[in-house]
């Protein structure tokens, strides 16, 4: 990419897409990321992430932010579904199925804490509540 196709503020940094643009692609990637099951990079995949990012042109350091989507380098780097968003792309959409047993270990604890909060919840909201006579009912 040339230098000259990147748009700059009047302070000399590197335009964020509008606020629109930022939502839309948040909202497209947060979608695949939880439909996935929230899956993460491993370690070393996700400094070899930040690293091709600090080389990009399209950082904007100040803000840690990519300047072709608008995202947080430090969250989307982190999701296993997400795609750099320069073309071509700098780095590439990882499958989400957890590729070591450590990572699956890891995956199922996440998906039986959730499954203990929802069920929680469920409880919570079951308890005692006033009937409309103002008498306690269950």
């Amino acid at each position: 990419m040339k230098q000259s196709d990147i748009e700059f503020d009047e302070e000399g940094y590197q335009k964020l897409p509008s606020f629109l643009q930022m939502a839309k692609n948040f909202s497209k990637e947060i979608i695949k990321y939880v439909s996935a099951g929230s899956p993460v990079v491993n370690k070393e995949d996700y400094e070899e992430r930040l690293e091709v990012c600090n080389t990009c042109p399209h950082l904007i350091k100040k803000k840690k932010r990519c300047g072709k989507c608008g995202c947080y380098l430090e969250h989307k780097a982190k999701m296993r579904t997400s795609v750099c968003p320069d073309t071509p792309p700098r780095w590439k959409w990882q499958d989400p199925t957890p590729q070591t047993e450590a990572e699956e270990r890891s995956q199922k604890v996440a998906i039986e804490k959730q499954e203990a909060l929802d069920a929680e919840a469920k409880l919570t909201s079951s308890k005692i509540r006033p009937s409309e006579d103002g008498r306690k009912t269950m």
